[in-house]
């Protein structure tokens, strides 16, 4: 039987506060210990780099979905145990839709915040049944948040709707969210 697959989006950067290093490292312990694979963007850079390596110095499997033009303009990480090259990022959030069990995103960039809301929104409109995260360090994510607030105060989404995407603040608080 193949272990559960966690996807994680985020930076191909590394970023500057150490506090987000330290929480993004307790999160991977815990879903190493969980028994998790990883599928993720194939980056070797930043916190996906990061990510990439713990889950493989752990024997886990990690698979990496990247678009061709990515693989030209910023290599891909040559330890993963797949590597699998796709069109566009259309087809590379599709495929980790597809392979994944849960969703979650840690700091990042703009394409973190593509990716993790893609899969809300699948989520939201039933498509699939996921539980979708982001571990909202040091208030990372207040600002979506507030965002996701406004839209249920102004009636564009449903307070429900809203706790579909699930926010924490901590490794351990998200880990209590997936069973």
């Amino acid at each position: 039987m193949s272990r559960k697959k966690v996807c994680i989006f985020c930076g191909a950067k590394i970023g500057s506060s150490k506090e987000i290093l330290i929480e993004v490292d307790r999160l991977l312990n815990a879903l190493v210990q969980a028994d998790f694979d990883l599928v993720y963007g194939g980056g070797r850079d930043g916190i996906m780099g990061r990510i990439a390596e713990h889950f493989l110095k752990n024997d886990k499997n990690v698979i990496g979905i990247r678009p061709e033009k990515l693989i030209i303009d910023e290599p891909p990480n040559e330890d993963l145990t797949q590597l699998i090259a796709v069109n566009d990022m259309y087809e590379r959030k599709a495929m980790m839709i597809e392979m994944s069990d849960l969703f979650i995103a840690l700091p990042g960039g703009i394409g973190t915040l593509d990716e993790i809301l893609e899969v809300y929104t699948h989520v939201k409109l039933g498509y699939i049944e996921k539980l979708c995260a982001v571990l909202n360090i040091n208030g990372f994510f207040d600002g979506l948040d507030t965002l996701l607030s406004r839209m249920v105060k102004d009636g564009f989404l449903l307070p429900h709707e809203k706790e579909i995407l699930v926010v924490t603040n901590s490794a351990d608080e998200l880990m209590s969210k997936v069973n």
